[in-house]
């Protein structure tokens, strides 16, 4: 369907439903050129050819972002749906500064301070690692990994971690933190980690770091069985409006682009071999034929 065959089709409904109608574009590529790009890829989604798409194909080759001499001719009836979406468009100003982590307060006396609180269950944690006594070398670790924790202002986010895995040990749920959060000594007396990374001579900086100035990347798991019991427990303490699960998306690489857009050809399965095989590990150049 055209999209003035839309307009006039939808304009009078809007009027009905006393509803402002905006002019827009449904966009799925942002060139004309792109057209070929899109069958390619709804042909892999549908595990086809793009000679054999049939009627999913998109029907239609005006689905690219269009320029505003264009759109104005599209909407030569209905200016002021033209308008109204140009302030739309206006309105939806955003920027990548405005996103900053939230962390749930997870402060048994609320005039304490995180930093402070993250402070005394350290050294709680630390007392009961070392009933003998903390070593020298322990005392230093943690007391550099806690003033870099409050340089950047992370005991929330430790805190919320501490919480989430004392609720599973009082439950009897196994878990381990593990990656880069068995580098903090913070965490090994806290029982999050149960690698000593000072006897290990593991650096601090690979799990946090000053440069980088990004949260550190904590991982604990939960078996399988129980994760569930976990997994409701952040929501009613967080609420499910701030609490949610994700996953993992791929991105394509060249020899898996090229695998599939072949497919999508038509190409025989040895050409598509051969031309993969040109493909040097996973940027994509060749191999460099002068190295010694």
């Amino acid at each position: 369907m055209s999209s003035r065959l839309i307009t006039h089709r939808f304009a009078p409904a809007s009027a009905r439903a006393k509803m402002h109608a905006s002019g827009t574009n449904d966009v799925l590529f942002h060139e004309p050129d792109r057209r070929i790009l899109q069958d390619e890829v709804t042909a892999i989604r549908h595990n086809t050819t793009v000679d054999a798409l049939g009627f999913h194909r998109e029907r239609h080759a005006d689905r690219y972002v269009k320029t505003p001499v264009e759109m104005q001719r599209l909407f030569t009836r209905y200016p002021e749906a033209l308008a109204r979406a140009a302030r739309n468009a206006e309105a939806c100003r955003f920027s990548l500064d405005e996103l900053a982590y939230q962390y749930p307060e997870e402060r048994d006396d609320p005039t304490v301070t995180a930093q402070a609180m993250l402070e005394r269950l350290t050294w709680e944690g630390a007392a009961e690692r070392y009933p003998e006594g903390v070593p020298t070398e322990v005392t230093a670790s943690l007391q550099h990994e806690l003033r870099l924790i409050d340089r950047l202002e992370y005991a929330p986010y430790f805190l919320t971690v501490n919480s989430i895995v004392r609720f599973a040990r009082s439950r009897g749920i196994l878990c381990q933190g593990q990656g880069s959060a068995a580098n903090s000594a913070v965490y090994f007396v806290r029982g999050i980690t149960s690698i000593d990374p000072g006897r290990n001579d593991l650096l601090f900086q690979r799990f946090v770091s000053e440069e980088r100035r990004e949260p550190p990347d904590i991982d604990v798991d939960f078996e399988h069985e129980r994760r569930e019991e976990v997994i409701q427990r952040i929501y009613r303490t967080c609420g499910r409006d701030r609490a949610a699960l994700t996953a993992v998306v791929i991105r394509y690489r060249s020899k898996g682009a090229l695998r599939d857009v072949g497919k999508a050809l038509g190409l025989p399965e040895d050409l598509i071999r051969a031309l993969s095989s040109q493909i040097w590990a996973w940027s994509g150049e060749p191999p460099d034929s002068g190295a010694a």
